[in-house]
């Protein structure tokens, strides 16, 4: 893989990704080979950091649960979650099996956010 090919993958400059030691490089390579999908690694990040935050809130656990594919990214899905205080029935502030993009976690990210207000 080109250091080209790696910095497009990463969002980043292609001098940035030149600068990395030889196995932060070796690294990165092998997760794309192996299918991950570095913008999308960083946003199921900071969406498990939102959830639990907010748990602290609702005083309850906010999940994010996820279901991979992966065999092919686009059958994967995700749901966010919470059992609000003296119900029974699930509170989704994200719907079951939406799919597992960066635009639908972006927007997640927001939502589960709104919960620490």
């Amino acid at each position: 893989m080109k250091h080209k090919d790696l910095a497009a993958a990463y969002g980043l400059s292609i001098e940035t990704v030149r600068r990395w030691p030889a196995a932060k490089r070796a690294a990165a390579i092998a997760d794309i080979e192996a299918g991950v999908q570095p913008q999308v690694a960083e946003l199921v990040a900071e969406l498990a950091k939102a959830c639990y935050k907010a748990s602290m809130y609702v005083k309850d656990n906010v999940l994010f649960d996820y279901y991979l594919c992966p065999e092919d990214a686009q059958f994967s899905r995700f749901t966010v979650h919470y059992r609000e205080k003296g119900k029974a029935d699930l509170t989704y502030v994200v719907d079951p099996f939406t799919p597992l993009t960066a635009i639908n976690l972006s927007g997640a990210i927001a939502k589960v956010e709104e919960l620490c207000k």
